[in-house]
């Protein structure tokens, strides 16, 4: 019995398989060609990427050390897109910078020495205001106290007449005695009388006693004139002498001197010739001078 016959239709690719079958057939010298060409170019490859990422991961490790040291580096991990050698020079680009003050800012400088010079200027006007009104001040003092000084000039003036008495002659007399006396106990010479110098020292008792100052004569070595190789000058006052009487006040005005080392000793002093005796009372008592000379 014969064999049924099956049909089957043959698809485009089956045929197209069919017919490349006879070309798949290669020489075994053309394959191990083939390989070792694979190989080698699967290698140059391999090298080639195990460079570049040894070159990218050196720029990144200097990166971050640049970084680092600028105090710069970030918590985690940066590559840096541009690697730039440190031989490499870099050139920036000139840039224009536009800054905005506002007016009260600027000040030229001739104005700001112009205000300087103001302000020196009002300083030294103000020191001149206060010095002008406190001179103006002493003067209104000045002539506040005027009436009163020539008030008390007037009576010093009038004062002499009115309320001083020069006795009557016999105090200057007694004092002079009593210093002689008093030299010749210590065996000194005695003292001869000088009209100029009992000038001098009556004149002196005189203002003394109108003015009721107690102070030596300023001027009395030029008043008693040249010719003198020595000078002094006593002087004393007696506030409660008014009351005694004119022998107890005199001896008592030696005996000051006396007393008194300085006074003593100018009573007592050997280059004196001369004496000059001045005596007055006045409202504050007594005053006395004993003017020396020696020639």
């Amino acid at each position: 019995m014969a064999e049924p016959s099956s049909h089957r239709t043959v698809s485009r690719v089956e045929r197209l398989a069919q017919r490349l079958q006879p070309y798949e057939q290669v020489a075994a010298p053309l394959q191990r060609r083939y390989r070792a060409g694979l190989a080698g170019a699967l290698a140059v490859v391999l090298v080639a990427g195990v460079s570049a990422a040894a070159v990218v991961d050196d720029g990144a490790s200097s990166a971050r050390a640049d970084l680092a040291a600028l105090g710069l580096e970030t918590g985690h991990g940066v590559t840096p897109g541009i690697t730039v050698p440190g031989s490499a020079d870099l050139v920036l680009e000139p840039m224009d910078v536009d800054v905005e003050l506002s007016k009260g800012d600027i000040q030229d400088i001739p104005d700001a020495v112009a205000a300087l010079v103001a302000e020196q200027e009002a300083a030294r006007q103000a020191a001149a205001a206060r010095e002008e009104a406190a001179a103006a001040a002493s003067r209104s003092a000045s002539r506040a106290q005027a009436p009163a000084a020539e008030t008390s000039e007037e009576a010093e003036g009038d004062a002499p007449a009115a309320a001083v008495s020069v006795g009557q002659g016999g105090e200057r007399g007694a004092i002079g005695a009593m210093v002689n006396d008093f030299r010749a106990q210590q065996g000194l010479h005695a003292l001869g009388n000088d009209a100029t110098l009992d000038q001098v020292a009556q004149g002196w008792a005189e203002w003394m006693a109108a003015n009721q100052t107690l102070q030596h004569n300023p001027s009395y070595r030029s008043q008693i004139g040249g010719g003198w190789s020595a000078a002094g000058e006593n002087i004393v006052r007696n506030t409660g002498g008014a009351s005694m009487s004119s022998s107890a006040i005199t001896s008592w005005m030696v005996d000051w001197w006396k007393n008194s080392s300085v006074h003593r000793a100018n009573m007592l002093n050997s280059k004196y010739t001369h004496v000059g005796v001045g005596y007055a009372m006045g409202a504050g008592g007594p005053y006395a001078v004993l003017l020396l000379g020696g020639r």
